[in-house]
């Protein structure tokens, strides 16, 4: 319709997502174009066609003879409609970009576009490990992961680190990606001062609490409830508080983390309330210290993998994301760029809503 209302074909560009989606949208309009160009096409044929496409009956039956000599113009025009895809198209507007925008977003004129990360993958990730064993701290958080999760998982995060490197990278310029996961005493103030929310068990009040509970049960009737006050009493002798704390809560839980419904003293249910409350804090405490490790790797591996892209004169598809939104958004930039897209496209087609963002 565009084509028949007096657009040419390089006025058009219609975007979608994928190569495959691109090459069937070319193929489609030129095997439309010939077929009602064809002489087995009748002007009915035509005018039913025109009529699916939105068209009343008299505008049909007005354009049917456009239709059917469209071919033929469209080809003696020697340029095709522009189907692309969204990153070709960016790929397009970076090669009008300003040097100095190019620098400082650390591309280059004539880079190489990156078609699949995994071909580079295992340069960057030794490029990285050769970092960490020169930096003792980044060495630490890294072996702390490792430790606490493993390194098939930690590996696993820090792809997923790496899928969403644009995310990270503009949550971080926006300073919300330290604080994103906050630290246990933000949401219990009773923890402000304490280096972890653990050391709560060594106030004289939780203790009075915990060994009155050790007291009774140890006293009590049940041999159950004996011998499980004969334990927290133990785990209460533990110099290390973190062990001091799983064994305190191991005598007063079960393994699938619900209180013991067999023991029953005074202040018992206090008691499981409290560790509870403590069992929460420290999950949020530990998320919190996994999430600041984690900030510090990925902005290592990023680093890294933007390093690795200048060196060899490369870009990837958020590179290109990422210039086309500045050229587009930014002040001094976009009126430049639009005015140059407004000399050339007449009508921007983009295949699905949702691509619309």
């Amino acid at each position: 319709r565009a084509l028949l209302d007096g657009a040419q074909p390089h006025e058009i560009l219609a975007i979608t997502f994928t190569r495959k989606a691109a090459g069937e949208m070319r193929a489609r309009l030129n095997d439309w174009l010939k077929e009602f160009s064809a002489p087995a096409c009748s002007d009915e044929r035509r005018v039913a066609e025109l009529r699916a496409r939105g068209l009343s009956d008299a505008q049909a039956h007005a354009l049917a003879p456009a239709l059917a000599a469209l071919h033929e113009r469209v080809l003696c025009t020697g340029r095709s409609v522009e189907i692309r895809t969204f990153h070709a198209w960016f790929s397009q507007l970076l090669r009008a970009a300003p040097l100095e925008l190019l620098t400082e977003l650390g591309l280059q004129p004539d880079m190489e576009l990156i078609e699949d990360l995994a071909d580079h993958q295992p340069e960057v990730y030794r490029r990285f490990h050769a970092a960490l064993l020169a930096d003792a701290a980044l060495y630490a958080d890294y072996l702390a992961l490792v430790e606490q999760r493993g390194r098939s998982q930690l590996r696993k995060w820090l792809d997923v680190a790496w899928d969403k490197r644009v995310e990270i990278e503009l949550s971080d310029a926006a300073g919300t990606l330290e604080s994103s996961v906050p630290p246990a005493h933000l949401h219990w103030p009773e923890l402000a001062g304490l280096a972890h929310p653990v050391e709560r068990l060594e106030k004289a009040a939780v203790q009075a609490l915990l060994i009155s509970v050790a007291s009774a049960l140890g006293s009590g009737k049940g041999a159950v409830g004996r011998k499980q006050g004969a334990l927290l009493e133990l785990a209460l002798a533990h110099d290390d508080i973190h062990l001091r704390f799983a064994a305190v809560r191991a005598a007063l839980f079960t393994q699938k983390g619900e209180p013991r419904k067999s023991l029953t003293a005074p202040r018992f249910d206090e008691a499981v309330a409290l560790l509870d409350e403590m069992g929460q804090a420290i999950a949020q405490q530990t998320a919190h210290e996994e999430h600041l490790r984690m900030v510090r790797l990925s902005r290592l591996l990023l680093a890294e993998f933007a390093a690795y892209k200048r060196e060899w004169g490369l870009a990837d598809m958020a590179d290109l994301e990422r210039c086309a939104l500045v050229l587009l958004r930014d002040s001094t930039l976009s009126g430049w760029v639009q005015e140059r897209l407004d000399a050339r496209i007449r009508h921007v087609l983009i295949d699905e809503f949702q691509d619309t963002s």
